[in-house]
């Protein structure tokens, strides 16, 4: 079918095709993969009543295989390259999301043209699915702190009408009376092209793009899609307030919902209620009854949906306190900021920060190109997020001032969640599906559903392969430099795609943290809170977080250029003295039992060691506590700068933190262990288990970094590996993603193994764990795997372009493990020289040495 072009611009270029598809290029030449978003213009505000939920169980579906690629293929073909795919439903849109390396793109095309055109449906697929989308419901309302909270509960309240009240999980019991029927006409009214927005960003031309577009969508025929159900777009009459109790939920909480225009009516006005939001959340009100509050537009963030939107507010309510008192302290200062000169005194931070957030969003390739592809559905306007950074700057007192005015004149809707005596809920993915029942599908009226859109193929296109580069490309987009400014070791990369520049400020802990590491953390809870307490002086020009384990401390964050010299000077004064330890952040389970682990592990490895402590009296002296001045050193530091600006800028910068020269030899005490396998317990009651066992890597020059990469990629540190595709350890896997990793651990370089189980299924897992070690020995990997790894391994490091955040974190990564930079442009070569023989040899060094082992949660069914 024939296409025609109305839209270009220096950026995009937008068009059509004959059968209504709009297809958008987004042309970047910095990236090394490509994203693929395709929006349809189909949410659960489009659901008719009875069906709640049916887009989301929907959007679960469309994964599951075409007339041309079975189930399985899809998610397969895009693991084995390192890739992504995911898809999700929001009020007003489903997207489905990849991100590929370039040479793939016909073949994604050629996969989301073919569900698009004809989607296989199956009873054992919509059961397999109703029982995913059952457990996401479970955990997500039932399980998680504050689960549903404010949505779903929010919506039910501040609206009346059908489409905007009902949540996007709907009720269960009616989602099991769905029938492959069902499916078809839901596909048939919505899942069209014209009803369709497909967007590319990378290194693709605008002639290449609408070429592949129309190969492969232009043979689906064009069908009108249904028409969306009325919103109602009326104000509250009066303001409506729920309460409810929940047994996993610690202190109260509130949220409170107005409902907005969205920016589909008056961009302006949404913009600087999206502004006010911002400036809200900034806040820091001194008062005992609130802890954080955190205000945004829309339930899933800002440009998300049309009119009606929402302004949602949060109230972490202090312990001392009440909900009502929360409330009316959020009421103060809301009202203050009705008047334009107390807005004028709180403004340009919040602008400079809600400025670059817009700023990252566009300069990230996947965030980039899906909010690309929702603009253009939703509000016609593909360039949106290219233009917010600028209308955002524009913006003033006297506009957000009126933006306040407008929500204290509105009714609203109050919901308030209170901790409640009771069994926590807590059930493991292992026992989910015992605890919720099996699914059975109903018999029906099922006679279509297979042949939907089904017809011969003969004259549909096919995908041709595309030949691999042989290296990874980025020369030109990674290209640094590396010198020493200031007694700091720092490298730079220049990146043309954004204004800001990337800061990652590394300090190694020298030591005091193996020993001490909970005086550490102590540490940097107190620079925390000083970093808070400076946010809303600071954040005008700048961005700033600190971070730690037991190895490393880092400062991470970015500035504009005129903001350089501030963010380093506030490091500056952050670190020149300690401070009040403010209350650490909140983890989850998996996440405490882990960190808890690494801790462990340490501590055994320092005292195997005969580690005798940094700088000590004497060995029966007890240790001083740590400092800041005893932490923080040019000798200890390391620093990543992406960005595009000169050194003497940077060196001018980098004067406002002075730091002291520090002892470089602090670390330089610690030796191997004298005893081969370490082990320890400990008990700690609740329903996970985590067991981790770290193996010390030794001094084998011989074994390359390549290589070490391919084995523990092959082994259980990718999707592809053998760890990862045994079903045994399925729910092993979906807890912790990678089981095997490759660290520090006191100084040492360490292959490390993790299980994250229920306490039901650790024991199984475990062994399973002890027999693909053994199989991996006895049937090491041939020549055909190791390919297939080396391909994953090259495709990953493509990763590392995905926008100027990646690249800081990657190469921040390197210098603080002592890794040459220049690695990143020779691995590829080098990856190819791995064979099966060098495979087993460094599954031998990194696997089956000195180990020490760790079992956190219930020991008991472990020990032996």
């Amino acid at each position: 079918m024939p296409t025609r072009t109305f839209i270009s611009s220096t950026e995009l270029h937008t068009f059509e095709l004959g059968n209504g598809l709009r297809v958008v290029a987004d042309y970047t030449d910095e990236v090394a993969r490509t994203a693929v978003a395709l929006h349809y213009g189909v949410g659960f505000r489009s659901e008719p009543e009875s069906k709640e939920g049916f887009a989301h169980l929907f959007e679960h579906l469309m994964f599951q295989g075409s007339q041309r690629v079975p189930k399985g293929m899809f998610y397969a073909q895009v693991k084995a390259t390192a890739g992504y795919v995911n898809g999700t439903t929001h009020q007003d849109y489903t997207d489905y999301q990849h991100l590929i390396a370039p040479w793939d793109l016909e073949r994604t095309l050629y996969f989301e043209a073919d569900r698009m055109r004809a989607p296989q449906f199956t009873r054992g697929t919509l059961q397999e699915q109703l029982e995913l989308v059952q457990q996401e419901i479970y955990y997500n309302t039932a399980v998680e702190p504050y689960a549903g909270f404010p949505w779903p509960k929010a919506p039910n309240l501040l609206f009346d009408d059908y489409p905007n009240a009902h949540d996007g999980y709907g009720d269960m019991n009616r989602l099991r009376s769905i029938s492959l029927d069902e499916c078809a006409e839901f596909f048939h009214d919505w899942y069209t092209p014209e009803n369709a927005v497909l967007t590319i960003t990378g290194r693709h031309s605008k002639d290449e793009v609408k070429h592949l577009a129309d190969r492969f969508f232009g043979p689906i025929p064009a069908r009108p899609a249904r028409i969306n159900p009325p919103l109602d777009q009326s104000e509250l009459t009066a303001s409506r307030t729920a309460t409810f109790s929940d047994p996993n939920v610690t202190r109260p909480g509130v949220s409170i919902s107005y409902r907005i225009p969205g920016p589909d009516r008056d961009p302006t006005s949404y913009l600087s209620l999206n502004a006010l939001a911002k400036l809200l959340s900034m806040q820091s009100l001194g008062a005992t009854a609130l802890v954080d509050i955190d205000a945004q537009t829309g339930y899933f963030g800002a440009f998300d949906a049309v009119t009606p939107e929402v302004f949602n507010v949060v109230l972490t309510v202090g312990k001392q306190s009440s909900c009502d008192a929360a409330i009316e302290t959020f009421d103060r200062a809301l009202m203050s900021f009705q008047d334009p000169a107390v807005v004028e005194q709180h403004l340009k931070p919040a602008l400079g920060t809600l400025r670059r957030q817009y700023i990252l969003t566009g300069t990230d390739l996947l965030d980039r190109c899906r909010f690309i592809g929702k603009s253009q559905l939703l509000f016609g306007n593909p360039n949106l997020i290219s233009s917010l950074p600028q209308s955002v700057a524009a913006l003033t007192a006297t506009d957000v001032a009126g933006a306040a005015r407008a929500l204290v004149r509105k009714h609203r809707a109050i919901v308030q969640i209170l901790p409640r005596n009771g069994t926590v809920i807590q059930t493991a993915s292992g026992d989910l599906q015992k605890t919720l029942g099996a699914i059975t599908i109903p018999d029906g009226r099922d006679s279509q559903a297979q042949a939907l859109g089904w017809a011969p193929t003969q004259g549909l296109p096919s995908y041709s392969k595309m030949k691999e580069p042989e290296s990874t490309g980025l020369t030109e987009s990674l290209s640094f430099k590396t010198s020493i400014v200031r007694g700091i070791p720092v490298a730079h990369c220049r990146e043309n795609r954004s204004p800001l520049v990337e800061l990652r400020l590394r300090f190694t802990t020298q030591g005091i943290g193996w020993e001490d590491p909970w005086g550490v953390r102590r540490v940097v809870d107190g620079i925390r809170g000083s970093i808070l307490s400076r946010y809303p002086k600071i954040a005008e020009t700048l961005d700033l977080e600190i971070t730690a384990d037991g190895e490393i401390i880092e400062f991470a964050g970015r500035a504009e250029t005129g903001g350089l010299r501030l963010w380093f000077s506030t490091v500056g004064e952050c670190i020149s003295r300690d401070w009040p330890s403010l209350t650490p952040s909140p983890q989850s389970p998996a996440q405490s039992l882990s960190m808890l682990s690494d801790i462990i592990a340490r501590k055994l490895l320092i005292d195997a060691a005969g580690w005798v402590g940094t700088n000590p009296k004497s060995q029966a002296a007890p240790a001083e506590p740590p400092t800041s001045h005893s932490i923080f050193s040019t000798a200890a530091a390391s620093l990543v700068v992406i960005g595009n600006l000169d050194a003497d800028v940077l060196e001018e910068a980098l004067s406002a933190m002075r730091l002291p020269a520090g002892d470089g030899a602090k670390d330089q005490a610690m030796i191997r262990p004298q005893r081969s396998n370490l082990y320890h317990t400990v008990p700690i009651d609740g329903t996970t288990t985590v067991v981790s066992s770290y193996f010390i890597e030794p001094d084998a020059t011989h074994i390359s970094e390549a290589a070490r990469y391919i084995t523990a990629a092959l082994y259980g540190g990718s999707s592809l590996s053998r760890l990862h595709r045994n079903p045994r350890l399925e729910t092993v896997t979906a807890r912790t993603g990678g089981i095997v990793s490759r660290r520090t651990l006191a100084g040492q370089p360490v292959s490390a193994t993790r299980i994250v189980a229920s306490n039901s299924t650790i024991t199984s897992a475990a062994k399973e764990m002890k027999r693909e070690e053994k199989s991996f020995k006895a049937y090491p990997p041939a020549q055909a795997e190791i390919l297939q790894a080396i391909k994953y391994c090259e495709n990953e490091l493509r990763n590392v372009s995905d926008s100027p955040r990646t690249k800081a974190d990657y190469f921040a990564r390197l210098m603080s493990r002592g890794v040459a930079l220049n690695r990143y442009h020779h691995i590829g070569a080098e990856l190819r020289q791995v064979t099966p023989d060098l495979v087993s040899t460094t599954f031998a060094h990194l696997f089956s040495g000195e180990r020490i082992t760790v079992i956190v949660g219930d020991p008991t069914k472990l020990e032996g």
